[in-house]
């Protein structure tokens, strides 16, 4: 998929025009949610919560683990998303998502230094994984 030339175009140009400094998350949802470029495992259809007959807990929200303006933050908010840290971990270890957002370098780097290890713990010592929340999602059935 990265060497595609459709990808490769696109990744240049999200680069050359970038309004923010992660140009690789628009580019890995561009390929991910447009079934025209044809990526493998592209999703067929983008499913929104207001959408007649869909199941919320079938959409992509298993991806990233965020905390939102207005939600339960445990440490500070910057542009209405909570700044993660060591704050966080409890809530972080039982998380289903597969990434985290947001830390900050200089915000109880700590916390993200005790994530890495638990991270490298739980790799060395795996314990049962659930995969029956990821199968359900609309993508996970629906895709290229």
């Amino acid at each position: 998929m990265l060497f595609d030339p459709k990808a490769k175009e696109i990744s240049r140009v999200l680069k050359k025009y970038a309004t923010n400094k992660c140009p690789d998350e628009q580019f890995f949802a561009t390929l991910a949610y447009n079934p025209y470029l044809g990526a493998p495992g592209a999703c067929l259809r983008i499913h929104e919560p207001d959408d007649e007959g869909v199941d919320v807990t079938r959409l992509h929200h298993l991806i990233r683990y965020k905390k939102w303006y207005g939600m339960d933050c445990p440490s500070k908010l910057r542009r209405g998303i909570c700044i993660l840290g060591s704050m966080s971990l409890s809530r972080l270890k039982q998380a289903q998502e597969l990434f985290a957002n947001k830390f900050h370098e200089d915000y109880y780097p700590e916390g993200y230094d005790c994530l890495e290890l638990y991270l490298l713990e739980r790799t060395h010592n795996p314990q049962p994984f659930n995969t029956t929340p990821y199968a359900r999602l609309y993508c996970s059935q629906e895709h290229l």
